[in-house]
């Protein structure tokens, strides 16, 4: 069965005294969609609620509040909203991924996408009702369900610490367990590196699986998954010399953003960026980063002639620092017509 994203129902008429961002934790959906704006609203606070931590209160939400769910809600809290709903100024769904689609992704771990979908369907008919808006992270999210005229919201840069010039010789991808078709891809190029370059290391996020898929390759150092605030402090730490964003062709990819072009500018590295859609769109081949197509071979070469070459690694790096910098704000952005 195969499940489209909602089309908001309600209608609000209360001016907006404040927004109340729902989030199941600590998100990076969050703080790259949704920090900068909301700071940037003159005289409309924001609180913030973990609905991991929180348990669902009417007290939660008061006259004039302008909701955002990021992602998803559990029942509870979409329960209160329903009967505080007269009160509000407004309801929204910030969606970053395909979510509607993730059942139907096998490129997915299969208990990742059973609970993303689960959310989802359990939740579909009860946010129709409440939201009076859609936000998405793509123009490909923006086109795919146009019905429900949804408000593109791109995200944004979040900065870092300055870095020294020098690089250690560290090239990494940093993914989540969604990210498996990259994970295997790289599996086979970091081998080939790794025999070329001795003085090269690699890092990588992941489990077991990815433990298992790397054993075997030297010099490679496997993190175990973070939370995102340890994420943010790591990012903020390191000073590695390449960084790597594979995106291979899958269902689920094509709604995918660019924030990989943002973590990988926090670590102070140059990028390789696979040459497709949202990565061409952001990323100017040579200059704030490097555009590859998605052949094994043509990744060796990109990875080992950038860690060969400090000067092109040093300008791609201060190129892609002011780029992300250019887009750490939203100076359009309101509530209004949300």
């Amino acid at each position: 069965m195969r499940f489209d994203l909602i089309t908001p129902h309600a209608r609000y008429t209360k001016p907006v005294q404040r927004t109340v961002v729902l989030a199941h934790g600590s998100l990076p959906t969050t703080d790259f969609y949704l920090g900068a704006r909301l700071a940037s609203l003159q005289g409309v606070p924001t609180r913030r609620i973990d609905t991991a931590r929180e348990q669902a209160a009417a007290g939660a939400f008061g006259p004039g509040d302008f909701v955002i769910i990021v992602r998803h809600a559990p029942p509870a809290w979409l329960h209160v909203l329903a009967a505080r709903q007269p009160q509000l100024a407004g309801v929204a769904l910030l969606l970053d991924d395909d979510i509607p689609a993730a059942l139907h992704s096998p490129e997915l771990p299969l208990l990742y996408a059973f609970k993303t979908a689960l959310r989802y369907v359990r939740a579909r008919r009860m946010l129709a009702r409440l939201c009076s808006a859609v936000w998405v992270s793509t123009p490909y999210l923006k086109e795919k369900y146009a019905h429900a005229k949804p408000r593109l919201l791109t995200p944004l840069y979040l900065g870092a610490p300055p870095r020294p010039e020098y690089r250690d010789m560290v090239y990494f991808y940093h993914g989540t367990s969604s990210h498996r078709l990259e994970q295997d891809f790289l599996a086979g190029v970091v081998r080939k590196v790794q025999a070329r370059l001795p003085e090269a290391r690699f890092e990588i996020i992941g489990d077991r699986r990815t433990r298992r898929l790397f054993r075997g390759i030297p010099r490679v150092r496997v993190l175990p998954p973070m939370k995102w605030p340890d994420f943010l402090a790591h990012t903020a730490r390191v000073s590695h010399a390449v960084g790597l964003a594979p995106m291979l062709d899958s269902h689920f990819n094509q709604a995918r953003s660019h924030v990989k072009l943002y973590d990988i500018t926090r670590c102070g590295a140059a990028g390789i960026y696979s040459d497709v859609a949202v990565y061409r769109d952001n990323v100017e081949n040579g200059v704030n980063g490097i555009l590859c197509p998605n052949d094994e071979d043509a990744w060796v070469e990109a990875i080992c002639r950038l860690l060969a070459d400090g000067e092109e690694r040093a300008a791609i790096g201060r190129n892609a620092r002011s780029w992300c910098e250019r887009h750490s704000h939203d100076p359009g952005f309101t509530l209004s017509g949300a």
